[in-house]
């Protein structure tokens, strides 16, 4: 099941400095996420607009800190868009919270939010990197990932470590299926810290560097038995919605 799970973040973590999110995140780690409504009469246009005015204030960023947006293609949304960030722990982040307030940045952007959007659901959530792949790493608006993400409720009788085993499983099926595609794709598990809107107990965030890709490994994953018999584990222990996105980065991730 190669559930790329979303989950809601808390919109002013932002700040200073924090560590990486978007389709995929590095574990440990904390991220936010926010899934946002626009105003009547907004568009894509002020949302890039909004996200690059905060990416150019953020003028003492830690190493760590990354943004990054997605857009819908298909799939359980009730969004117009999502974006994010992330720290690499809890201290870190509220680091970076408290310098976004001090620099007035928090004062600045918060009307600036309001214009453009009607609502925005958040949360924190613990990040978990379960499979490293390759994604673009560009902060333009030019794609870095075709995002597909599943947000899921734990099953009756079923337990957080059945999901945890289901991973380890899933993990260990990937190789045998020997696809080129799948060796390129990103997965993290997300769980929730605070702010959950109840809908979901875990996340997982799945990542291709296009859409080629995507589609590649879905059909490389899906027509293996270890790819069923990985998703029939997942399906067991939990119930998911799934959405399709592109992702971009505001702020990349640092250049290794």
């Amino acid at each position: 099941m190669k559930k790329a799970i979303l989950l809601i973040a808390g919109l002013f973590l932002l700040a200073t400095g924090t560590a990486q999110a978007q389709q995929a995140a590095q574990a440990p780690g904390v991220v936010q996420l926010f899934l946002c409504n626009l105003n009547e009469g907004k568009s894509a246009a002020n949302v890039w607009e909004l996200l690059e005015t905060l990416a150019s204030r953020i003028t003492d960023r830690q190493p760590g800190f990354n943004m990054f947006v997605w857009t819908p293609m298909r799939g359980y949304t009730q969004y117009d868009y999502i974006w994010g960030a992330t720290a690499t722990d809890l201290a870190e982040m509220a680091s970076g919270l408290q310098g976004y307030i001090d620099s007035g940045s928090a004062a600045f952007m918060g009307p600036r939010f309001q214009e453009v959007n009607k609502h925005c659901d958040s949360t924190i959530t613990m990040a978990e990197e379960i499979k490293a792949g390759s994604i673009g790493n560009t902060g333009d608006r030019m794609p870095d990932a075709i995002v597909e993400t599943f947000a899921c409720t734990i099953n009756p009788g079923s337990s957080m470590a059945d999901v945890d085993a289901a991973v380890e499983f899933w993990k260990a099926q990937i190789p045998g299926i020997g696809s080129d595609a799948l060796a390129k794709y990103e997965a993290t598990l997300l769980t929730p810290f605070r702010g959950s809107n109840g809908m979901s107990d875990f996340a997982w965030i799945g990542a291709s560097p296009d859409l080629a890709t995507w589609a590649q490994g879905s059909m490389d994953y899906y027509g293996s038995k270890g790819g069923q018999a990985a998703d029939a584990r997942f399906n067991k222990v939990s119930s998911c919605r799934n959405a399709l996105w592109t992702g971009y980065w505001i702020l990349p991730p640092a250049a290794e």
